[in-house]
């Protein structure tokens, strides 16, 4: 759980990468002033998340680094295996609408499956998963294109998830769904019930 404030405060560049260092999600919240509907939506809302960093700002400069050219909120996602990417909104003023549209943007498009990131797909709060089981060449070519087309459209509704069959660490996942080493790729499988 979260000390201290919910959310930092950076009024500079110097305050923001201090405040967002070695943060896959970023939240930021750039305010006239700290005060009104939009900032206590905000607050509230970072006081209830734990899995992304929160920053206020009141300052332009601030609020630029992530794409604001006004008072709004931005989400920041920078994974590793990913090109970080930013999503923007004017104003919000219900937590709950707040809350949805950080769910919407702060997920990778596409999850790899790894040690590294089972907590990822599996904590995310979205119960429903899309694997794309595939070799290395059917998860780098054109085949793999409208599998992430639809992961665009689906963002924040379902974790779109990567098994690369080559890697040692797929093994669990391709026995799990019965899949043989000289099985066909790509495989896709669903986890969950796709009610969306």
């Amino acid at each position: 759980k979260k000390t201290g404030p919910p959310a930092a405060t950076a009024e500079d560049k110097a305050a923001l990468d201090k405040a967002t260092k070695d943060a896959d999600v970023i939240v930021l919240g750039y305010f006239d002033k700290y005060e009104g509907a939009a900032f206590d939506a905000f607050i509230s809302t970072a006081a209830k998340n734990d899995a992304v960093t929160f920053v206020q700002t009141t300052s332009a400069t601030v609020g630029s680094e992530l794409s604001l050219s006004s008072v709004g909120v931005a989400v920041k996602k920078s994974f590793k295996f990913e090109e970080a990417a930013t999503a923007t909104s004017g104003p919000i003023d219900s937590a709950d609408a707040l809350a949805d549209f950080i769910d919407a943007n702060k997920m990778p498009l596409v999850i790899p499956f790894s040690q590294e990131t089972t907590e990822l797909i599996f904590e995310s709060g979205i119960d429903q998963q899309l694997m794309y089981i595939g070799d290395t060449d059917t998860l780098e070519g054109e085949v793999f294109e409208p599998y992430k087309q639809v992961a665009a459209e689906f963002a924040g509704k379902l974790i779109f998830v990567t098994v690369n069959s080559d890697e040692k660490e797929s093994e669990p996942v391709t026995e799990f769904f019965g899949i043989a080493e000289d099985d066909a790729r790509p495989v896709v499988s669903t986890v969950g019930s796709l009610g969306v």
